[in-house]
């Protein structure tokens, strides 16, 4: 489940990806990470010496930060050229881009392209994947289908509205992208689709219908995508991260006050490894279902979240 200011419970967001949950301990840092800046820019590192994506194009929406916008920058040091989707464009991640070290001449637009799109609009779609291929070719070999319209609500209390929303970006969007990236994989022979799913597609949460019930919607797309797209020589498989520290966690503990210690507490009483995780290890764990490395894996799913889902906590003995 996202990380969520309660007075943002409808956030919507197609460029943009995070994880959540439940959960304590002392606030622990991933080498190059602060946790407690103010700011939170994927770590950026270098070209790789031997890239597992090297002449592969690679679509990835929700890229404008979050998830998307640390997939898309791994993708690239791994020598793929990226399409990045957001409604607003995804102009930072193009920037950052830039930074990587060893990328030729520096040249973020030579690798990636910043493609303004709304995937709940077919139209929209039909004209993000003709400009790809005007500048890419007509071939394609990843798709990541990361994009997310984020509304935290129970039955009880969600519009129609709210269900028509969350479907139109979560579902639909997600299938009609896949559909219109199809034929560039049938194009190439072969492909990888990566679904990000959650947590939330496996565990019940409190006031979260409307989110668990399409990241559940998203895992099972994701299983039959992988049986009915097997004859194309493409692979399916999701991502399901669990509390992650995106820009959003930032916006929650400034809503409540948290410091980012207090907040990490409330987040990691379930979670194993007593930390919460980043987007980089959400972005290395989609790279290896995009990579050649996952060749004999489709119709899988591979939970990134520090042993949350299979955490059981017992309340203590307060003798």
């Amino acid at each position: 489940m996202s990380a969520e200011p309660a007075a943002k419970r409808q956030k919507a967001d197609n460029g943009a990806g995070a994880g959540a949950g439940a959960g304590a301990g002392a606030a622990k840092q991933l080498r190059g990470f602060d946790h407690g800046t103010s700011t939170f820019p994927p770590q950026v590192g270098r070209m790789s010496r031997e890239p597992r994506l090297a002449g592969k194009v690679c679509f990835v929406t929700g890229a404008s930060r979050g998830f998307g916008q640390a997939i898309a920058i791994r993708f690239v040091e791994e020598g793929g050229k990226v399409v990045m989707l957001s409604r607003g464009g995804c102009d930072e991640t193009l920037r950052l881009i830039g930074t990587i070290d060893g990328l030729p001449n520096g040249d973020a637009d030579a690798v990636a392209l910043s493609a303004k799109c709304d995937i709940s609009d077919e139209a929209s779609i039909a004209a993000m994947v003709a400009a790809a291929s005007a500048k890419f070719g007509p071939k394609a070999h990843v798709l990541v289908n990361n994009a997310a319209l984020f509304v935290f609500k129970s039955v009880e209390h969600a519009t129609a509205e709210d269900w028509d929303r969350t479907a139109a970006v979560n579902i639909k969007g997600h299938a009609l992208v896949t559909k219109h990236v199809l034929p560039m994989f049938k194009a190439a022979g072969q492909g990888s689709v990566v679904f990000q799913g959650s947590i939330s597609s496996f565990v019940a949460q409190p006031n979260c219908c409307t989110y668990s019930t399409v990241k559940g919607a998203i895992v099972q797309m994701a299983r039959n995508c992988a049986f009915d797209l097997a004859k194309y020589n493409v692979r399916v498989n999701s991502v399901c991260a669990g509390t992650i520290e995106t820009p959003i966690s930032r916006t929650e503990r400034k809503a409540h006050g948290w410091t980012f210690e207090e907040w990490q507490a409330l987040k990691i009483k379930d979670v194993m490894l007593q930390r919460v995780g980043h987007v980089r290890e959400i972005a290395n764990a989609t790279l290896f279902f995009a990579s050649g490395e996952s060749s004999y894996c489709t119709g899988t799913h591979l939970m990134v979240d520090g042993g949350q889902t299979s955490c059981t906590v017992m309340p203590e003995d307060d003798h």
